[in-house]
């Protein structure tokens, strides 16, 4: 039920999380599971960097997005069993996101910074994220995460599916 409310409120009120500082969230993997090379190029890479793991990713878009392409995002946790978040928007509205250290995925690490409308022909690099935690909604749950990523259409055929594996990892109280 605590899962349930998440999904609601991160769904609902993305503007609503301020700043936290209770935990760290720490990239393990980022995979690609699909992608349908006829409308996108997508890879990823995790390389160690300094005492965490970085994110690299290439993509380019063969086809002018719809307005209606649709993002959903769901976040697994207890195995990857249990969905604990779930965001399902249009993508425009995923790259206009505040939450979650979006803009430094998609703006400050990104050459040419992916803005809306994501321009078709253009090759897309994001070099060296790590996720800047404050960025990420308060009360998460400790663990392991597995956030799945699925790119569709509006009639939800696939375009692509990755995964980010990353650990939310608790600060230790001071007594």
């Amino acid at each position: 039920m605590k899962y349930l409310i998440i999904k609601i409120l991160v769904a609902l009120f993305p503007f609503a999380f301020g700043m936290q500082s209770q935990y760290y969230v720490v990239t393990e993997n980022f995979t690609t599971e699909y992608v349908d090379h006829r409308y996108l190029d997508f890879t990823t890479k995790v390389y160690r960097f300094n005492n965490t793991y970085a994110v690299n990713m290439t993509f380019l878009i063969k086809i002018d997005i719809p307005d209606n392409m649709k993002m959903n995002v769901k976040g697994f946790i207890k195995d990857y069993r249990v969905v604990a978040l779930e965001l399902d928007k249009n993508v425009k509205d995923i790259v206009e996101m505040e939450s979650f250290d979006l803009q430094s995925l998609l703006i400050r690490n990104a050459r040419p910074p992916v803005v809306w409308p994501i321009k078709k022909g253009v090759t897309y690099r994001i070099t060296d994220w790590i996720p800047d935690s404050s960025k990420f909604p308060a009360n998460l749950p400790e663990g392991p995460w597995k956030v799945q990523i699925t790119e569709m259409f509006a009639n939800k055929t696939a375009v692509m599916v990755a995964n980010w594996y990353c650990k939310i990892i608790y600060k230790k109280q001071k007594n």
